[in-house]
């Protein structure tokens, strides 16, 4: 059922669903449907490649005192280009 669909069908009686609501679980349901073949696209790992070439270019990493915080960032395949 599409956003506009649930806010248009809530009914008598039930609470009124929020439409940030509604965004947040179509982002959710798209990420999980696609996030495992993402990755496999050419040009996601290329560009993963490049932003992790290009932010240890501007910013070198210390072994011993940089920490890094993924948070939420997609499938982590940066994460793979910035961990060498």
């Amino acid at each position: 059922m599409s956003m506009n669909e649930q806010i248009a069908t809530a009914g008598a009686g039930q609470a009124p669903v929020a439409e940030e609501d509604l965004h947040l679980a179509a982002n959710r349901d798209y990420f999980n449907q696609n996030a495992h073949k993402y990755d496999d696209r050419p040009v996601a790992v290329k560009l993963a490649r490049e932003v992790g070439e290009f932010v240890i270019s501007k910013y070198p990493f210390d072994e011993e005192k940089t920490v890094l915080l993924d948070f939420a960032c997609g499938t982590g395949a940066m994460h793979f280009f910035l961990s060498f």
